[in-house]
C-alpha cells in the first residue's frame, strides 16, 4: 500500500514539475525575458505529459521568437532576425521574413555575390509565396539572368510576373527587356530543334509571340515556315490530310506564306485523286471513293472529286455485274454452250476487262 502512495507522490511531482515549466515560461516572457521563456517552453513541449499544455507551449515559444526577431529587426541586425523569425515559424514572422531576406540580398548584390543574392530571392519566392516582394524579387532576378545570359530562366520568371502580376509595375518595366531577346531565342528555338520537336518549337514561339512588344511579326513567320515545313513532310509520306492541316494552320501567322501555300494544297488535293485513281486500277473500289473524299476537306464542293466518285461507284456498279455474268459463261462453258458463253464473256469484257476473262 505504502508503494502506491509513493508512486502517487512521485506522479503528482512530475505533473507539478511540467506545469511549471510552462508557468515559469509564461512568467519570464511577462517579464520579457524570451531567451529564458523559450528555455522553459522547450522544456515543457519535450516532457510535459498533457497535450493541450504541449501546444500552448509550442504556440507561446513560436510567440517569443518572434517578438526575439522583431528587437534585432527594429536594429537592422538582419542575419539574426531571420534565424529568429524562421524559428518563429508562424504567419506574423513571415511578414518580416520576407524583408530580412530582401535586405540581405541587397548586402550581396551590394557586393556582387550573386549566387547568395539568388539564394535569398529563391527563399522568398518560394517559401514566401504570399510575400509583396515577389514581383520585385522577380525583376531582380530576370536582371541578373539577362547579365549572365541565361535567357531560358529569365523567360521562365518572365513567365510567372506575365501570368500572376500581369499589370504589376515591375511586369511592365521588365517587359522591353524581355522584349530585346526575343529574336534571340526565337533562332536559338529553331536552331536546336529536330524533325521531331517541330511541333515543341511552336508552343514555344507562341509564347515569344504572346511576350512580344515589336518582334510579333517576326515570331510569327517562323512558326508559319514551321507548320509549312511539318507539311511538307506530312506531303512527302502522302499523309495528305496531315499535311492540309498543317497547312491551314500556317495560314493565320503570315499572309504572304499562305498565298503561297494555297498552292501547295492544290498539290493535296491532286495527291487525294492520284491515290484514288491507283486504288480504283486495282478494283479497290471502297479505297480509292475514300480518297476522292478527302479532298472535301480542302474544298467542300470540289469538282473534280465529285466526277470520280461517281465514276467509281459505277466501276464498282459494273464490276459487280460483270462477275455474275462472268460466272454464268463459265457454266455453259462447261455445258458446251459455247456460242452463249462468248456471248457473256464479250459482255462481261465489256464491263470489267481483266486477265481472267
Amino acid at each position: 500500500m505504502r508503494k502506491y502512495f509513493f508512486i502517487g507522490i512521485i506522479s503528482a511531482f512530475i505533473i507539478s514539475c511540467t506545469n511549471n515549466y510552462y508557468a515559469a515560461g509564461k512568467k519570464l516572457s511577462a517579464e520579457k525575458n524570451h531567451v529564458s521563456a523559450i528555455e522553459q517552453y522547450d522544456l515543457s513541449i519535450k516532457k510535459d505529459l498533457n497535450g493541450a499544455r504541449k501546444t500552448k507551449a509550442e504556440i507561446a515559444r513560436s510567440e517569443s521568437y518572434y517578438l526575439l526577431g522583431k528587437k534585432a529587426f527594429e536594429k537592422e541586425n538582419w542575419p539574426l532576425a531571420t534565424r529568429l523569425f524562421f524559428l518563429s515559424n508562424s504567419p506574423v514572422a513571415d511578414t518580416l521574413l520576407d524583408n530580412c531576406y530582401y535586405q540581405l540580398s541587397e548586402k550581396s548584390f551590394a557586393e556582387q555575390d550573386t549566387s547568395v543574392t539568388l539564394d535569398f530571392y529563391n527563399k522568398i519566392i518560394t517559401y514566401l509565396p504570399d510575400s509583396e516582394l515577389v514581383p520585385e524579387i522577380y525583376n531582380k532576378r530576370i536582371r541578373i539572368y539577362l547579365s549572365q545570359n541565361k535567357l531560358d530562366l529569365a523567360l521562365e520568371d518572365f513567365k510567372q510576373l506575365w501570368e500572376k502580376y500581369h499589370n504589376d509595375e515591375y511586369t511592365k518595366n521588365i517587359h522591353p527587356k524581355i522584349d530585346e531577346i526575343i529574336p534571340i531565342v526565337t533562332e536559338k528555338i529553331i536552331k536546336n530543334r529536330d524533325n521531331e520537336g517541330l511541333l515543341d518549337s511552336i508552343d514555344k514561339l507562341k509564347t515569344l509571340v504572346e511576350y512580344s512588344i515589336n518582334h510579333s511579326d517576326f515570331v510569327n513567320l517562323k512558326i508559319a515556315l514551321t507548320y509549312t515545313k511539318l507539311a511538307e513532310i506530312e506531303l512527302e509520306a502522302q499523309n495528305f490530310t496531315k499535311a492540309y492541316q498543317y497547312f491551314l494552320s500556317s495560314f493565320e501567322f503570315n499572309q504572304e506564306l499562305a498565298e503561297k501555300n494555297q498552292a501547295r494544297i492544290a498539290t493535296i488535293t491532286d495527291g487525294f485523286i492520284t491515290k484514288g485513281d491507283d486504288f480504283l486500277k486495282n478494283l479497290l473500289f471502297t479505297e480509292a471513293i475514300e480518297s476522292y473524299k478527302k479532298c472535301f476537306l480542302i474544298e467542300k464542293e470540289y469538282q473534280p472529286a465529285k466526277e470520280k466518285i461517281a465514276y467509281a461507284i459505277k466501276r464498282e456498279k459494273d464490276a459487280k455485274e460483270a462477275k455474275i455474268i462472268f460466272a454464268e459463261a463459265l457454266n455453259d462453258e462447261r455445258n458446251n454452250n459455247y456460242k452463249t458463253a462468248l456471248k457473256k464473256y464479250l459482255e462481261s469484257k465489256k464491263l470489267l476487262n481483266n486477265a481472267e476473262v
